[in-house]
């Protein structure tokens, strides 16, 4: 969701907001997986485009394997 576009020293700039969810099954071996409990995540994300082709982006993420504990990431270019 884009929230904000600015115009700062010439420079565009613009900001977004993204939530995610995921889910998934996961099995220790294709041929015997064993138990296959559900597994998910949840998080959401600050991204700041400028001018329109280089993306900075900043990711909160929670999964159910780590405890819930937080886990942030940043990423410099990725293009969405």
């Amino acid at each position: 969701w884009r929230f904000l576009d600015v115009t700062v020293f010439d420079q565009q700039l613009g900001f977004d907001a993204a939530g995610f969810l995921d889910a998934g099954l996961v099995g220790r071996e294709l041929h015997d997986p064993g138990p296959m409990p559900l597994k998910t995540g949840l998080g959401g994300a600050l991204r700041v485009a400028w001018n329109k082709n280089f993306i900075i982006r900043f990711d909160l993420g929670f999964s159910s394997i780590e405890g819930w504990q937080v886990s942030p990431y940043l990423l410099i270019g990725n293009p969405f």
